[in-house]
């Protein structure tokens, strides 16, 4: 399980690092027989929605309020659309990524 709770911003779930782990994990999971599912913010926005589909996600969970419009996104585009979406964010996030976290690292002090 990967937890974004290090990413203040949701938006940073379309980090290139982000989908290339879910892409990596997608393949070895398949190339073993075995599903993958994504819950969480960019499961629940229409585009993110389409990128995992596009990356080879199975299922995502969608929080009540936003399934009829995840739902419809999902509807009204091909397989293809999902993987054309997904590779147009590859391609746009080949520029210099940050940081997932924000927290400024601290050192640890030593006792005397």
């Amino acid at each position: 399980m990967v937890k974004g709770q290090d990413r203040a911003d949701w938006t940073l779930s379309f980090d290139a690092r982000a989908l290339r782990m879910i892409e990596h994990v997608g393949a070895i999971a398949h190339a073993h027989a075995r599903k993958v599912g994504v819950c969480g913010e960019i499961a629940g926005d229409s585009r993110g929605a389409r990128i995992l589909a596009g990356l080879g996600v199975d299922a995502i969970g969608v929080a009540t309020a936003r399934f009829a419009k995840v739902k419809r996104s999902l509807r009204d585009a091909t397989m293809d659309d999902c993987r054309g979406v997904a590779r147009a964010r590859a391609v746009a996030s080949r520029a210099p990524t940050r940081p997932l976290s924000t927290r400024p690292r601290t050192s640890r002090s030593r006792r005397t």
